[in-house]
């Protein structure tokens, strides 16, 4: 009798145990499972779209097996959605994709518990400030489609720039046109970019980077420099320069050579124009200073009535104006009033001391120009 009894109670202490090791099992696996759930429920705060994963979410409550939907978000989140839609080429990615899907695999295949799952997930998220600012963004424009739907493809981006951990990369913001050097995580170079406006976007690429060359030459396309620059250089040359950008003819002649030797006029005016209240002639006894006068003469006939003032800078006393007879002579055909003035001064104080203070006055000067040796010492002014 004591016999059956301790056989009774053995195979009672036997069949509790099976049964708490089978709750066990199901509350290891349901653990992840539900997870998973809940990561998918907010995968929309990360750019992804949860739909994606609809049928992958009706399968864990199928009890279906968990790992290959935990697969498919997983690899999302780690390296982005819809990266072959954002990026025109990507050079990089195919070098990669198998290595990094067996590495997903081996992890998720030791995924045991909630936690762990979770923390997998965590591990995959960039620590960025940059990056908790998007979210951030993301999650306060969700009425806004298209706002979201660019904050989305921010995120999606950002996830698989920073994803493959170089060593060293070159980062290319296109909407900020900035341009990021870095290494180890740190930002050692930026500088500006030339980037296509929203009509004309710039497209994006991953590349492998063999060489890199700072400030290069860039040939602006024809038709953006007819249509976009040339109409600014005719209001002000002076931009081109401020744009370090060159001009050059069809010869590979730089435009600046070709105003010095071009018997072509110029006219140079600010942006609010002043009708002239007298003319001012440069004269340095050169065919330039002749040839221009008489252009100018040419072209605005109506302003031959002004008084005007035929300057000859002397570099010393004694210096005398040269050919004076011929071309006061000269002068007297295209204007009525005209005045002889000869000023013991430099180039430099003419254009920046003498002339402004002459009030409505146009110059008229010939095309002026300096040898290379003179360049090399001291710019023009």
């Amino acid at each position: 009798m004591r016999r059956k009894y301790a056989f009774l109670i053995l195979t009672t202490l036997l069949l509790l145990c099976l049964l708490a090791g089978a709750a066990a099992q199901v509350g290891d696996r349901s653990g992840p499972r539900m997870a998973l759930m809940e990561l998918i429920d907010s995968a929309w705060t990360h750019g992804l779209d949860s739909g994606r994963y609809a049928q992958g979410q009706r399968d864990l409550q199928d009890e279906k097996p968990w790992i290959d939907v935990a697969f498919t978000f997983l690899r999302d989140l780690r390296s982005g959605s819809g990266i072959p839609e954002l990026v025109n080429y990507d050079g990089l990615s195919p070098d990669f994709v198998k290595k990094e899907d067996e590495e997903l695999m081996t992890r998720l295949a030791k995924i045991h518990t909630a936690v762990e799952l979770k923390m997998l997930a965590a591990s995959f998220v960039p620590r960025s400030a940059i990056y908790d600012t998007l979210r951030a963004a993301l999650v306060g424009v969700s009425c806004d489609p298209n706002k979201a739907r660019q904050l989305a493809a921010a995120l999606n981006l950002y996830r698989w720039i920073h994803h493959f951990h170089w060593r060293r990369c070159i980062v290319v913001n296109i909407a900020t046109a900035r341009l990021s050097y870095f290494e180890q995580d740190t930002m050692r170079l930026q500088m500006r970019i030339v980037a296509g406006e929203p009509s004309k976007r710039t497209p994006r690429l991953a590349a492998w980077c063999d060489q890199v060359i700072l400030y290069p030459y860039w040939n602006i396309p024809r038709k953006i420099a007819v249509n976009e620059f040339l109409p600014l250089f005719k209001v002000s040359y002076r931009l081109a320069g401020t744009m370090n950008i060159q001009l050059f003819d069809r010869n590979g002649k730089v435009v600046k050579e070709i105003l010095h030797t071009t018997e072509c006029p110029i006219l140079l005016v600010p942006e609010k124009i002043e009708m002239p209240g007298s003319i001012i002639l440069a004269y340095d006894g050169s065919a330039a200073s002749v040839h221009a006068i008489r252009e100018f003469s040419h072209l605005f006939p109506e302003f031959s009535g002004l008084p005007a003032t035929l300057v000859y800078l002397g570099g010393s006393k004694d210096a005398t104006f040269p050919d004076r007879e011929n071309i006061e002579e000269l002068v007297s055909c295209y204007f009525t009033e005209v005045r002889l003035l000869q000023l013991h001064m430099d180039h430099k104080d003419f254009f920046s001391r003498w002339l402004p203070a002459q009030e409505r006055s146009w110059l008229v000067t010939g095309s002026y120009g300096r040898s290379d040796l003179s360049l090399l010492f001291s710019k023009s002014f």
